[in-house]
């Protein structure tokens, strides 16, 4: 028998659904986040998880939808014409082999939400031990894929599939690495601020109790994908509106 312990290691490291209903209303499937960004629609093709997250929330489809989705095109297309004029929220639907292709659909958020990781944070990019676990977790955040093929091939690394995608990255998740990285070192020197601090006044405090900027980075990407998995766009303790102005041309 497992202990409590190594259960619970067990039940962290599964991949967690949620239960919704299918296209059929008396049958149920099981669905997440992941599965929901790789069946996305082709024309999201190029958006990452992260934006995925960010930019579009799920929800059962309305017959409103589905009378939006057939006209949108050509709306869009009016409004440009004219240079004036609300748009309604952009739907998509999800690929024909999703569970809910028919009764599920995306809608572009008016505002955009800023994803929060619960918890290791994201490995430095800069320490040789953690590269090949800082790779798989910026290409799996902030790279377009639908599956791990796409990530990393057979024959090499995390460290060098990095770079060589890296032309692929957009430049606000750049930005988003860049900032990434910028947390980490002002960790390090808030730490290394408070050890000479200490030094200074000659403390007896053990110096265990110093933060290690080390501590917590993820261990695996599947922390990665299963905090993302787990995602409630309605919960708001997990997700936070940015303060970024939403662009008017979009109702």
């Amino acid at each position: 028998a497992k202990s409590e312990e190594e259960q619970e290691e067990i039940d962290e490291a599964e991949e967690q659904f949620t239960v919704e209903q299918s296209d059929d209303p008396k049958k149920y499937v099981l669905s997440n986040t992941r599965l929901d960004y790789e069946m996305r629609a082709e024309s999201l093709h190029d958006v990452c998880l992260y934006e995925f997250v960010s930019e579009f929330e799920k929800r059962k489809m309305t017959a409103n939808d589905k009378r939006i989705m057939k006209t949108q095109a050509k709306r869009q297309t009016e409004v440009a014409s004219r240079g004036r004029g609300r748009l309604p929220k952009q739907r998509f639907l999800f690929e024909r082999g999703h569970p809910q292709h028919e009764s599920y659909c995306l809608l572009k958020r008016t505002i955009s939400y800023v994803p929060v990781l619960h918890g290791p944070q994201i490995p430095r990019c800069d320490h040789d031990d953690t590269k090949e676990r800082y790779g798989r977790a910026i290409l799996a955040l902030l790279f377009p894929w639908r599956s791990v093929s796409d990530l990393c091939s057979v024959d090499e690394t995390w460290h060098e599939a990095l770079p060589a995608r890296e032309s692929l990255i957009t430049v606000n998740s750049k930005r988003i690495i860049g900032n990434i990285q910028l947390v980490h070192e002002c960790k390090a020197d808030r730490d290394e601020h408070l050890k000479q601090v200490m030094e200074e006044a000659q403390t007896d405090i053990d110096p265990k109790l110093i933060p290690d900027p080390r501590e917590n980075e993820i261990e695996d990407i599947d922390s990665i994908m299963d905090a993302l998995a787990t995602f409630d766009n309605s919960d708001p303790n997990m997700a936070r509106p940015s303060t970024r102005k939403p662009n008017t041309g979009r109702g």
